[in-house]
C-alpha cells in the first residue's frame, strides 16, 4: 500500500522565540506570550503600523502560492489570525471568533497567486481594511468589559 502524500505549505519558525522547553516556541511558548509566538513577522508587509505574520511559507514557489495560513499584528501589539487563498475575485469571511488573546480569525480569498514580498504586500493591503475593522470592534468590546 502506498503511503499517503500529506499536503500542506512548510512552517515558517522565527528562530529568535524563547520556548519554555527544548521544543520549539511556536509548541511551547512562554508564560505570557502572544498569541502566534514562534511564529514571525514579516516586518517588510505592513501597512499604518499592521505587520503581516507568517505561520507557512508563502515564497519560493515555481508557480506562485495559492494558499496559506498567517498572523497580522495591530499597532497595539493584539493580533488575529489569518487564512488566505486564491480564488477568482477578493473576498473575506470570518472564522474564528473574538478572545481576550485574539481579535478573531479571517478567512481571505485574494485574485493572484503569490510570487514576490511585493505581492504579499498587495495582497495584506487588500486584507487590512477588514482586518482594521474587526480590530477597531474588538477593542470596543474590550472597553465594555
Amino acid at each position: 500500500m502506498e503511503k499517503e502524500k500529506i499536503k500542506g505549505r512548510p512552517m515558517v519558525l522565527d528562530e529568535e522565540a524563547k520556548s519554555s522547553t527544548k521544543e520549539p516556541a511556536f509548541l511551547t511558548p512562554p508564560k505570557g506570550a502572544k498569541v502566534y509566538h514562534g511564529f514571525p513577522l514579516i516586518k517588510e508587509v505592513n501597512k499604518d503600523g499592521f505587520t503581516f505574520g507568517a505561520i507557512t511559507e508563502f515564497l519560493g514557489y515555481d508557480k506562485g502560492c495559492s494558499d496559506g495560513d498567517a498572523f497580522v499584528e495591530a499597532p497595539d501589539g493584539s493580533r488575529a489570525g489569518i487564512a488566505w487563498e486564491t480564488g477568482k475575485k477578493f473576498e473575506t469571511q470570518r472564522v474564528g471568533k473574538n478572545e481576550s488573546s485574539r481579535w478573531g480569525v479571517y478567512y481571505f480569498m485574494i485574485p493572484f497567486k503569490i510570487r514576490s514580498m511585493e505581492d504579499m504586500q498587495k495582497a495584506f493591503e487588500m486584507m487590512l481594511p477588514e482586518l482594521k475593522s474587526q480590530h477597531k470592534k474588538w477593542k470596543k468590546e474590550l472597553a465594555k468589559k
